[in-house]
């Protein structure tokens, strides 16, 4: 992982500007995405990618990013010619093949089942059979009229 500091190093290494001069751009190009995406606007850097706000019918709205062309294709590049780390445990939203988008609800523990007598399940039972029988008996035919 590379950190906002190190990013600011790296290009003030390879532009020869100095650090303070690299981070107050950096920071103001933050600033901006931020503020434009936040407004509602899309945010495309040609060959890096395109910024936005998902709308969602539930929940609140969040940011997005869908990588470019050249992104992309220097990410793909660059995990042929490295294999990947293992990762422990969880499985990540790249490996699963989908985006990952909120965490998953909590479900609540089943509540135990009271333990009841065998003698007190056949009453029930029996007195469901006496109910059942008793609705489905038929009406008793009518006398024909002369």
């Amino acid at each position: 992982m590379v950190t906002q500091r190190e990013h600011i190093d790296t290009v003030a290494a390879r532009t020869g500007k100095p650090v303070t001069e690299v981070a107050e751009i950096v920071r103001a190009h933050l600033g901006v995405l931020s503020e434009t995406v936040a407004a509602g606007e899309k945010v495309t850097l040609t060959g890096f990618g395109t910024f936005a706000r998902n709308l969602k019918a539930t929940g609140p709205a969040t940011p997005s990013f869908k990588p470019g062309t050249a992104l992309r294709r220097a990410v793909e590049e660059s995990a042929a010619a490295a294999p990947a780390k293992k990762t422990v445990g969880k499985k990540t939203a790249a490996k699963s093949g989908r985006k990952k988008t909120t965490p998953a609800k909590k479900t609540t523990a089943e509540k135990p089942v009271a333990a009841t007598s065998t003698s007190a399940s056949a009453a029930k039972k029996s007195s469901a059979k006496q109910r059942t029988a008793k609705t489905t008996r038929k009406a008793p035919a009518k006398k024909a009229s002369t």
